[in-house]
């Protein structure tokens, strides 16, 4: 099994199921409230332009736009959601 890999370092089309979320637990609740929380599965659908947001998409098809410094907080274990 691979080491954990950011949100951040995912490519388009790649995807992940979250690992583990390292930030405090205050944005973990907001991020649950997402719906992104530890064994959902994640796709990065675009990457934006000069480290602009991740264009996301949900195992429950929910798609959202995440700031690539939180995306950097969020790990996945690799492979399909």
């Amino acid at each position: 099994m691979s080491a954990p890999r950011s949100l951040a370092s995912l490519r388009a089309g790649e995807s992940g199921r979250v690992c583990q979320i390292t930030v405090d637990p205050e944005v973990t609740r907001w991020l649950g409230a997402l719906g992104i929380a530890s064994g959902t599965g994640l796709t990065v659908l675009r990457r934006g332009l000069w480290g602009g947001p991740l264009h996301v998409r949900s195992e429950a098809g929910a798609d959202f736009a995440l700031a690539r410094s939180l995306a950097e907080d969020v790990l996945l274990d690799e492979g399909a959601p």
